[in-house]
C-alpha cells in the first residue's frame, strides 16, 4: 500500500521506480490514537509523514482547522524542505496508520541518488507554486 501512495503522491512524482524503492525502504511504520500529536507548531521539523490510514487534523496554534487529511497526505514536507519549524498542529483524528520518513535518513538517500532529490525539489516548488496560485485566485474573491 505504502508504495501506492509514493506513486500518487504529487511530492514523489515522476521518481522512477529505483527512486521509489529506495525512499519506500526509508520510511518507518507508525500509529497514532485520536488525539494523538503528530507533531506540534514550534517542534523541529524532523521527518516527513505519510498518511496510510485514517486522518489527520491540521490546525493553527490557536486551534483553527486548517484542514483534515487523508490516506495518501503528505505531512511535513513545507517545514522539513524549508529547515523550519512546524508552524501547524498535526493531530490524528481516530485512528491513524502512517509512514515516517526521517529528515537523516533522506539525506542518506539523496546523497546515494542525487536525481531523486533534484526531482523532489522540483515538485515541491510546484507545489508552492500552486499554492501561491490559489491564495491570489481566493484573495481576488
Amino acid at each position: 500500500m505504502k508504495d501506492e501512495f509514493l506513486k500518487d503522491a504529487p511530492l514523489f512524482e515522476g521518481l522512477n521506480d529505483s527512486e521509489r524503492a529506495a525512499l519506500s525502504t526509508g520510511f518507518a511504520d507508525g500509529e497514532a490514537t485520536a488525539g494523538n500529536s503528530l507533531f506540534r507548531a514550534g517542534e523541529a521539523a524532523d521527518a516527513l509523514i505519510l498518511i496510510g490510514q485514517g486522518f489527520a487534523r491540521i490546525t493553527t496554534e490557536s486551534g483553527q482547522v486548517l484542514a483534515t487529511l487523508g490516506p495518501g497526505s503528505v505531512l511535513g514536507d513545507n517545514a522539513l524542505f524549508c529547515s523550519a519549524p512546524h508552524d501547524v498542529n498535526g493531530t490524528a483524528v481516530g485512528s491513524v496508520k502512517y509512514w515516517t520518513l526521517s529528515d537523516r535518513r533522506l539525506r542518506e538517500i539523496i546523497l546515494q541518488q542525487p536525481a531523486l532529490g533534484l526531482r523532489l525539489g522540483e515538485n515541491f516548488g510546484s507545489q508552492i507554486a500552486q499554492m501561491e496560485e490559489y491564495l491570489v485566485w481566493r484573495l481576488q474573491k
